[in-house]
């Protein structure tokens, strides 16, 4: 199930992910904040790249060349000057997998830059279409939001189904994200290697593939001291969280009355 970004109001999206975020803890002791206004880095005459990803097999989304006029393809910092007061601003990298458009159209290019992705990258892979933005914001959670809220003001028929790097992976996905063999993880999995009590798979079980939280595979790795880079986790819960809003807008209340009932038979 994808939420529709067609409608004319789409604040009515971003007020369900503050909902969201405003009752969920944060790890690092931070809070959700509003989005706020990226920095466009291609200037007036800059255009949405577009590029086809033709006949790749299926897996994670490839990387695709940073082509925008004035941009870099790894991560920087800058600062953005409000009256005399200098705000840091980190780029965020992410993307948004949209839906209801199954081809490159130069239309298409056309109305997400004029909504203000004119600091992404649209690409094609088997037929799905995404974003990926190098944005710059206050926090990964602001750059996401303001880009869905971005692609909302686009003035056509397109969806937004997830933001990538997704929560859910398969051991392969594991190993590759952090680098390491496939054996060592399958060793950590079974308890080999390690203090054991790694993550129980999220779904898969009694199928031929398990498949694992992300946020919770790094939790674990945490708890482990095995991950040096802490901020990992904290960007693949708000990925999660985010993703639970897009895929599940209508669902909300009734996660809450299910939890109600579960309380009440404990």
């Amino acid at each position: 199930m994808v939420v529709s970004l067609v409608c004319s109001d789409p604040d009515t999206l971003i007020g369900l992910l503050r909902r969201r975020f405003s009752t969920r803890r944060v790890e690092d002791g931070g809070s959700f904040q509003p989005a706020s206004r990226h920095t466009h880095g291609g200037g007036s005459n800059a255009r949405t790249a577009l590029a086809t990803a033709a006949g790749c097999r299926s897996g994670p989304l490839r990387e695709m060349p940073r082509i925008m006029p004035g941009r870099s393809a790894g991560k920087s910092t800058g600062a953005h000057m409000t009256g005399n007061r200098k705000q840091h601003r980190d780029t965020h990298s992410f993307a948004l997998v949209l839906g209801g458009i199954f081809e490159p159209d130069t239309g298409l290019e056309d109305a997400l830059f004029e909504a203000g992705c004119d600091d992404a990258i649209l690409a094609f892979r088997n037929g799905v279409a995404y974003l990926e933005f190098d944005r710059e914001a206050g926090s990964l959670e602001s750059a996401i939001l303001s880009a869905v809220k971005d692609v909302g003001k686009a003035t056509i028929n397109i969806t937004v189904s997830h933001v990538e790097p997704d929560d859910v992976v398969n051991a392969s996905e594991i190993a590759r994200r952090l680098k390491w063999s496939r054996e060592y993880v399958r060793l950590l999995v079974q308890g080999s290697r390690g203090e054991g009590g790694f993550p129980s798979p999220s779904a898969g079980v009694t199928g031929k593939t398990c498949l694992w939280s992300w946020a919770s595979v790094l939790h674990w790795l945490v708890e482990q001291e095995k991950l040096e880079d802490r901020s990992r986790l904290s960007r693949a819960e708000t990925i999660r969280d985010i993703n639970v809003v897009l895929l599940h807008p209508t669902m909300m209340d009734r996660h809450q009355h299910l939890l109600r009932k579960l309380n009440r038979s404990c």
